[in-house]
């Protein structure tokens, strides 16, 4: 795979365990995330990416009532930088992110790893799907699962 250089956009609904043990009785709650991004292929099999996360997280709905507010909108916006290294179609990326806009008391800074496939359709337009892992200080925050595709 001859990884691209340029601006992609990624959906990644995802399901996340409650910050707070006695939330919705330990059951999952959804979370979604967008990426827009821009992808710099420094070689062939690797590439470097930065991009914006935009995430809705609605386990917080309920600690954020619990803490009294009235109308919660758990919403995060973060920066984030990426690696990724490509085998054939198959990739893995590693990256790091810093939430600079947080509706909840949370750590700043996550870390996030997956595993993806590259495929391309019959116009040439490169199309990515796959899971990953976000994290916050090595406490599991989502399991993400990522479709995207490149933009030019």
């Amino acid at each position: 795979y001859d990884a691209r250089t340029g601006g992609f956009v990624a959906v990644a609904p995802g399901l996340n365990v409650p910050r707070s043990s006695s939330a919705h009785n330990g059951e999952l709650s959804p979370a979604y995330t967008v990426q827009m991004g821009w992808r710099y292929a420094y070689q062939r099999s690797r590439s470097i990416a930065l991009s914006m996360d935009l995430a809705y997280n609605f386990s917080d709905d309920y600690d954020l009532r619990k803490a009294g507010e009235p109308t919660p909108f758990p919403m995060f916006v973060a920066l984030a930088a990426t690696h990724e290294t490509h085998w054939g179609p198959v990739s893995m990326r590693l990256g790091v992110g810093y939430h600079i806009i947080e509706s909840f008391q949370c750590p700043r800074l996550y870390e996030r790893a997956g595993v993806f496939y590259n495929f391309f359709t019959k116009d040439g337009r490169h199309q990515f799907a796959g899971v990953a892992i976000k994290a916050s200080v090595a406490r599991a925050d989502f399991i993400e699962w990522t479709y995207g595709v490149d933009l030019w």
